[in-house]
């Protein structure tokens, strides 16, 4: 039995000697994506151009419109009339607080008068001391009449004059909410006038378009009607919510020098801004700073990889992905992972959790 045991431990000492040793350095595994031209952003999106800034007009008092001399897309400067309301009840008004105000004033004549000769009663002895203090009384509150008269007066005044509409500052009409005939409550917008020295585009985007911009990324803009006419802009604004019923989010381009041809309600194409129609984009990870800007790129023959310098543009993306200037092409392979224990010419195996 010892001899057994002896014989079939030499056998395998044997084999195992026999056997090749692992390789050293195995394969690497990594994560890695396929570079893609970004046909989320090389799209066009229709626009329509706005005024950035606009203002409903409205007046300030009840009243039945008699007259609108405004339509849409009428000039207007400041202080022009753009619509009037029945002004009757307030020239009633003003009339009755002029007839009161003519009152007052003749009431403080009187008692002016009236306590001059109390006055000199009192110099010469045959006045009293308290009569001369009731027309000093008298006197101080026609004078107080005289006031809140004068006041009333000024009110119905500018009653009044809240009866007529005029327009705030120079612009153009770009909506109107009522019209002649109507019924209108102090405050109800009647005419909405925007100022065209500044203007913007609006877009609407779905989320994936969404998540790749953020504020300050440029936009070439083209007339849908000639495409010849172009515009450049940046956005301004991006909507924080998805409106509820197109599921889309609203995105502002502020225009920069557009020309004459950019009138408010034109609609436009808006196109994300890029060297050429290619457009690619990349996870930010995938980019490495040591040394300077680059990505690892897999070789698709040798399954090997090799550090590749890459031109970025990340104003144009948000903090998720960086737009690729120059130095990868649309499918080539990235790695995404690990990619400060990596080396030139490593070989690599590709994750099956890769974008294939």
């Amino acid at each position: 039995m010892k001899s057994i045991l002896s014989s079939a431990l030499t056998i395998s000492l044997l084999s195992s000697c026999s056997e090749e040793p692992p390789t050293a350095h195995s394969p690497r595994p990594i994560i890695s994506i396929i570079a893609q031209t970004d046909d989320l952003l090389s799209g066009g999106y229709p626009g329509v151009v706005q005024a950035r800034v606009t203002s409903d007009h409205g007046f300030r008092v009840l009243g039945n419109i008699n007259a609108r001399s405004i339509e849409v897309g009428d000039r207007v400067g400041e202080g022009q009339v753009l619509a009037t309301i029945d002004s009757s009840s307030h020239v009633l008004a003003v009339s009755a607080a002029e007839a009161e105000l003519r009152n007052a004033q003749a009431k403080r004549a009187n008692a002016a008068i009236s306590r001059s000769r109390q006055q000199t009663l009192a110099a010469s002895g045959l006045g009293t001391t308290a009569t001369l203090e009731q027309s000093d009384q008298a006197l101080r509150s026609a004078e107080a009449n005289v006031t809140k008269a004068s006041a009333i007066l000024a009110k119905a005044n500018e009653q009044l004059g809240y009866t007529v509409l005029r327009a705030q500052f120079k612009g153009i009409v770009i909506a109107t909410a009522a019209e002649v005939g109507q019924t209108v409550e102090a405050g109800q917008s009647i005419v909405t006038v925007a100022q065209p020295q500044e203007l913007e585009v609006v877009i609407d985007v779905n989320d994936n378009v969404y998540d790749r911009l953020q504020p300050g990324t440029p936009f070439d803009l083209r007339l849908q009607l000639d495409e010849e006419v172009t515009a450049r802009g940046v956005v301004r604004e991006l909507a924080p919510s998805a409106d509820v019923r197109t599921r889309t989010r609203r995105v502002r381009i502020s225009l920069n020098s557009p020309p004459d041809t950019f009138r408010i309600g034109t609609v436009v194409t808006a196109f994300v801004s890029g060297d050429g129609n290619t457009r690619i984009s990349i996870p930010r990870r995938a980019i490495t700073t040591d040394g300077g800007t680059s990505v690892w790129i897999v070789d698709r023959e040798s399954r090997t990889v090799s550090r590749r310098a890459v031109q970025i543009d990340s104003a144009g993306i948000n903090s998720d992905f960086v737009r690729v200037l120059s130095g990868v092409s649309a499918g080539e392979r990235i790695v995404l992972a690990g990619l400060s224990s990596l080396s030139d010419g490593q070989e690599v195996r590709i994750a099956e959790r890769s974008n294939l």
